[in-house]
């Protein structure tokens, strides 16, 4: 078998290697492009040469692919995802916890307890699991469960946008050095009772299901004469129906009522902000979507709300 002696270039996964020599059979010549074979020798130390197919098989080739970047939008695209997970994980905890609390107040068995059986029909709407619904019916019954308490904090997030945070412990040394915790950690500051609550408005917010065909005209009607206060048509086509807090059970049923299909991860009683932080760099928006899904991510936070206006995702 033929040897030769040349200057060569190694190709290899992690991109090309400069040889100073390379000693070879001419079974490492193809297509007029060198291939280290196995019995090939490199002289610069360390470097070994990835064995490579013969001519008569088919060559590999290892491309190297720049980087992809991505944009501001899609960093935004890309945060506001994470957060909608999390608020999904923090419904479930909610529905959870709240099945555990009237579990314990009114018995296990829905059938008797009528408030349970609500709460279970609502988490099972919410799309939230059974084996969950049923864990936690017997949390109830564990005698080492303690009661949950409801919590709510107030804080600033970066650029000054203020944030409600809700949720149930049974814990309340945790929950306040947890949330503490995740604020500060997130740029923000906790602020004291009230100095953030007065810029929001505790009210119902009904949304219907995406896809769901109701006309406008048919939701006012059937809203506005059980208590609604407005509608409101969305860009994706669904409809946001606005209750005094009230009004919100007996709207619910009414829509219910009328076989219109609510979105279950985006209804009930909320904080709405009467001003939004319109002002917001975008550093500081990036920031405050992250401390919020810091907090949704604590076991004791069921729900944020600020006052950033939510931006429509691109797809």
């Amino acid at each position: 078998e033929k040897s030769v002696f040349m200057m060569a270039r190694v190709f290899s996964p992690m991109g090309r290697i400069q040889a100073s020599s390379v000693r070879c059979s001419s079974s490492g010549m193809y297509g007029g492009r060198f291939y280290a074979a196995p019995s090939c020798v490199l002289s610069s130390p360390g470097m070994i040469p990835r064995p490579q197919p013969s001519p008569s098989s088919t060559s590999r080739r290892f491309l190297r692919m720049p980087p992809i970047l991505m944009g501001r939008r899609s960093a935004k695209i890309a945060t506001r995802k994470g957060a909608a997970d999390a608020k999904k994980a923090a419904l479930y905890g909610k529905y959870g916890k709240l099945i555990v609390t009237l579990a314990k107040e009114g018995g296990p068995s829905p059938n008797a307890n009528t408030q349970l059986r609500d709460i279970i029909a609502q988490a099972t709407r919410a799309g939230v699991p059974k084996d969950i619904i049923e864990r936690n019916i017997k949390r109830a019954s564990d005698s080492k469960q303690a009661d949950y308490s409801e919590t709510s904090y107030e804080a600033y997030g970066p650029g000054g946008v203020g944030f409600i945070i809700e949720g149930l412990t049974d814990n309340l040394n945790r929950s306040a050095a947890d949330v503490r915790s995740a604020v500060t950690k997130g740029g923000g500051k906790m602020a004291t009772a009230g100095a953030v609550a007065f810029n929001f408005k505790n009210v119902g917010q009904l949304m219907t299901a995406p896809g769901e065909e109701v006309s406008e005209d048919d939701l006012f009607d059937v809203a506005i004469e059980a208590g609604a206060e407005d509608v409101i048509s969305n860009a994706d086509g669904t409809f946001t129906v606005l209750t005094p807090k009230e009004e919100f059970g007996a709207v619910r049923n009414a829509l219910d009522g009328a076989g219109i299909k609510m979105n279950e991860e985006k209804s009930g009683l909320q904080m709405m902000p009467m001003l939004f932080a319109t002002d917001v760099s975008d550093e500081d928006y990036e920031s405050c979507r992250d401390m919020e899904e810091k907090l949704l991510a604590l076991e004791d936070v069921d729900a944020v709300y600020t006052q950033l206006e939510d931006e429509e995702a691109e797809e």
